[in-house]
């Protein structure tokens, strides 16, 4: 347990100990204890207190000098956190009436989080005997991660944290724990939106989340969750594909997860864009899940083959009705949906280019509706490619796609970048001083149009930009 002392900050292993010393009932419980046990360093503390967690919390603050203490919980807990010096200490007193340490733990989520260890000989190096009712040490060493007795009952959103664990660990879920959240699944209908969110968002960003999606579906969770996901299952695709549509969605998470690895025969440097960005990492994985929702909206007959017309753009729209409902904010929602309502663009550019017909006046739209995001576009399609394998698809598409990515890139930094850094020609401004034009949505349009003139070298200056918008204005 050395690694815990060498961990801690020598300031708070002196007020912890201060306080342990007066109040011996306080126990390290949790994922802190579980990381001691993989030898990994824990971000956070959380402790377990048979005092009231909320009076330790004070106690501790003053002994610090400083920190932020913040509720946890409903009205009814005694559970609260420290933000001090950019780590949280959650401290909370035992949980559901609990006599003691032992009781304490068998009401909590998974047999690996019910593990606790006497927090004052943990603060003075002695040996000290690891707490475990359930057997939580023996699951972590077999890699298995089993539910507590009336776990999910107590709160469902820990059906899902148990994907998250699982995906972040790399454990198997115990074949009746998957069992009794197939039997427990609906109540997650129950849960905040925003609990589910942050546990969906947790686990998308893990580099292998995705392996999780599957089994969530297997397990009946993922249709109560995500409802416009599930609407694809046995929905069949033309030739182009061999996976239905909710397992296509499933496969293109798993392509792009690939991708971002390093394994996917696209540009390094559209990977390289996104190195470290976490928040573009979650974006681009969640675009790829779900990119194709709509086609059983849209799914229609023509000559006997099935087509999903328009399902980008609509499906654009139906993910932004997905963000409302989980809470997303705006920019994130709109982000995905622009990725989901572009994702089938690269393909039309390469069908153009096999054609003979690709121009550069569709290369600057793509650029300009898709500007920093082009690496994510082009990920996201090149995750779609892989992501089928029907007998009609162009044997050579993911070569086309990734020639499509050089010249877009190429494009965007030799005419996009350069005139969509500078200052405009025209304003709302002059579309008010000079051709006494009131606000409103014909604005958007001529700066609009005045703009896309620019990247295809139609106007150069200001004179020209001003008769343009006269031109188009004097009818």
């Amino acid at each position: 347990m050395d690694s815990f002392l060498l961990a801690l900050p020598s300031k708070l292993h002196l007020a912890l100990t201060a306080i342990a010393e007066r109040s011996p009932g306080a126990w390290l419980v949790g994922g802190a204890v579980r990381d001691l046990l993989l030898n990994r360093t824990s971000a956070d503390l959380d402790l377990a207190v048979a005092a009231r967690g909320e009076g330790f919390a004070e106690e501790l603050r003053k002994q610090l000098g400083e920190g932020t203490l913040v509720r946890l919980g409903d009205s009814d807990e005694d559970a609260i956190r420290l933000v001090w010096r950019g780590l949280d200490i959650d401290i909370a007193s035992l949980r559901g009436g609990a006599q003691s340490i032992e009781e304490d733990l068998c009401h909590r989520d998974y047999t690996i989080g019910a593990m606790a260890l006497p927090l004052l000989p943990l603060l003075r190096g002695e040996a000290t005997a690891l707490i475990d009712p359930l057997g939580g040490q023996a699951d972590l060493e077999n890699r298995l991660l089993r539910v507590c007795p009336g776990a999910f009952a107590a709160d469902p959103l820990r059906m899902l944290r148990g994907y998250r664990f699982a995906g972040q660990l790399a454990m198997t879920m115990t074949a009746a724990t998957r069992r009794a959240i197939g039997d427990a699944a609906a109540a997650i209908t129950t849960v905040a939106a925003e609990r589910i969110r942050h546990e969906l968002d947790i686990l998308i960003e893990q580099p292998h989340g995705g392996e999780q999606f599957p089994i969530m579906w297997d397990d009946g969770l993922l249709p109560h969750i995500l409802p416009e996901l599930a609407a694809g299952d046995g929905v069949d695709q033309p030739d182009f594909h061999h996976l239905d549509v909710l397992r296509h969605n499933l496969q293109a998470l798993l392509q792009v997860e690939e991708l971002l690895a390093g394994q996917a025969p696209l540009p390094e440097e559209a990977v390289t864009a996104l190195a470290g960005e976490r928040r573009r990492y979650r974006l681009l994985k969640y675009a790829a899940l779900l990119h194709d929702i709509s086609k059983p909206q849209v799914r229609g007959v023509k000559n006997d083959r099935v087509t999903f017309h328009g399902h980008d753009a609509v499906g654009g729209e139906a993910f932004l009705e997905i963000a409302t409902r989980l809470r997303w904010s705006t920019q994130d929602a709109r982000q995905v949906a622009a990725l989901i309502a572009m994702h089938m663009r690269p393909f039309h550019l390469c069908n153009a280019r096999r054609a003979g017909k690709l121009t550069d006046k569709a290369l600057l739209r793509l650029c300009r509706d898709a500007g920093p995001m082009l690496p994510e576009l082009f990920l996201l399609a090149m995750a779609d490619s892989l992501a089928s394998h029907g007998r009609l698809k162009p044997p050579e598409m993911e070569r086309e796609v990734a020639e499509m990515y050089r010249l877009a890139t190429a494009m965007y930094e030799k005419r996009f970048r350069p005139i969509a850094a500078a200052p405009r020609l025209v304003t709302g401004k002059d579309l008010i001083e000079t051709f006494a034009l009131t606000p409103g949505p014909l604005f958007a349009r001529l700066l609009r149009a005045v703009e896309e003139a620019r990247f295809e070298r139609r106007v150069t200056s200001r004179e020209e930009a001003l008769a343009f918008v006269a031109r188009m204005t004097e009818n």
